[in-house]
């Protein structure tokens, strides 16, 4: 089984500081970081739905690999969708 990559923590690491900027635990407001961590989280959690949703019909990823991406989506799956209500609703 392939284990995780130095790229793929920084990925999940992406989500998860958008997670904690979202929930309000970093105790700080830098609109920077939050723009930055929120954005490429909905960037993220779109590419890995669009490689899933081919994946499904075509079949090419790997199992281990297959897990990999959906880690990525569960790390930067909120994140996203806090960009989407605040900005979009």
């Amino acid at each position: 089984m392939a284990g995780f990559r130095l790229t793929d923590y920084f990925v999940c690491g992406i989500g998860v500081l958008g997670a904690l900027h979202a929930a309000g635990l970093l105790g700080m407001r830098l609109p920077v970081l939050r723009a930055i961590a929120f954005f490429a989280s909905l960037i993220i959690t779109a590419y890995v739905g669009a490689v899933l949703a081919l994946n499904f019909f075509v079949d090419y990823l790997p199992p281990a690999r297959r897990r990999i991406y959906l880690a990525y989506a569960a790390a930067n799956a909120l994140p996203a969708v806090v960009v989407l209500i605040q900005h979009f609703v």
